[in-house]
């Protein structure tokens, strides 16, 4: 699965191309098929945004863990 995001103005969303494994193809498209979620874009973005809040509790108050670090252990 080829999912693309385009934009030409800087306030909008980027422009990406994903390319995604069969596996992970079947899965968004079940998400997408129980009816929660209205498109693929959705569920990608529902998936970041659920990792964002993670690295942010990982982080604690400080903000001690640097953007994008893997959680440790």
């Amino acid at each position: 699965m080829d999912i693309l995001w385009t934009s030409i103005h800087a306030d909008a969303p980027m422009s990406m191309h994903i390319n995604l494994s069969d596996e992970m193809e079947r899965y968004i498209k079940s998400k997408v098929g129980t009816g929660f979620y209205g498109s693929a874009t959705e569920v990608i973005r529902d998936a970041i945004r659920r990792m964002q809040a993670s690295d942010a509790q990982i982080a604690g108050p400080e903000g001690s863990a640097p953007k994008g670090a893997p959680p440790p252990g």
